[in-house]
Formats: C-alpha cells, structure tokens, sequence
C-alpha cells in the first residue's frame, strides 16, 4: 500500500496573489485618500476666499456707516424741523436708496462678481443720547440671473445605433 501524500492548501502561488491583492488595496485607499485630500483643500481655499471677500465687504460697509452717521449728525444740526431732515437727507444721499414713507435708506457693496452685501437702515429723529438710524437689514444678495439645468441626459442615442437598427 502507498501512503497518501498531503498537499499543502498555501502554495506559493496563493501567496503571490494575496500579496499583489494586498497591494492593489493599498493603491487604491492612497489614491483615494490623496484626491479627498486635494478636493478639501480646493474647498479650504475658496471658503477663505469667500470668507476674506465677506469681510471685505463688511469693513467698507462699516466705513460707509460711519460717514453716513456723521453726514446725518451734520444735516440734523443744520435743519429746524424732523420734515426738512429727511428732505435734506434724500438730497444728500443720492446715491443711495431713500424711501421717503417708511424712512429706510439702503446702499449695496460689491462682494463678488454676482454678489453684493445690501445693507437697510431705519431712520429716525434723534432723541438725547441716541443714535440716527437703526440696522434693520445686512444681508448678502446674489446679482446674477440663475438659470435652471433642466436637461436630464439618461440616455443619449447616437447616430451610430441609429444605423446598426436598420
């Protein structure tokens, strides 16, 4: 009688192939771990360009505020009545927006291309100790016309298909 011979089950093949899937799955997890990488640093960089433009903005906003506060402190004193103030106030102002009836004036400031910052001030007649307007909006307006993508492109048939059906 001959003895049965046991075949190992790891060859040296199987192990090659372990070790090539091995390092196919590393290849793989690095690519993927390198283009998250990079699409999260392009988004860290236009969030700080976004953010830095904002401020920006905000800061000439400010400006403006604060000369509109001493152009409306300037009028206030030079006119008798709270009538002939706002008149004054809709002359100096030209370049801003005035409505008269609710007392709100407006300016805008460019933030991007198809952004602006809107700020809104509510008027009032001073009484002692307090101020000319109050902010009643500060906001971040988009300028530019949004237009829908409403092609839905599931299946395209070429003129090649269109060939091969006749």
């Amino acid at each position: 009688m001959k003895k049965k011979t046991s075949r190992p089950l790891l060859t040296t093949g199987t192990s090659t192939l372990l070790l090539i899937f091995v390092s196919l799955c590393l290849l793989t997890f690095a690519v993927l771990s390198f283009l998250s990488a990079r699409a999260d640093q392009n988004l860290s960089r236009k969030t700080a360009e976004r953010t830095s433009a904002y401020y920006e903005a905000c800061n000439q906003a400010e400006d403006r505020l604060g000369e509109t506060d001493r152009m409306l402190e300037k009028l206030w004193q030079e006119t008798a009545n709270e009538k002939a103030y706002f008149q004054a106030v809709r002359e100096t102002f030209e370049d801003m927006d005035f409505d008269e009836e609710s007392r709100m004036l407006s300016f805008s400031v460019p933030l991007t291309d198809t952004q602006v910052l809107t700020v809104t001030l509510k008027l009032r007649t001073p009484e002692s100790g307090s101020t000319f307007y109050t902010i009643s909006g500060w906001k971040t307006v988009n300028t530019a016309e949004w237009t829908a993508d409403t092609r839905q492109n599931v299946y395209v048939q070429t003129e090649s298909a269109d060939a091969e059906g006749e």
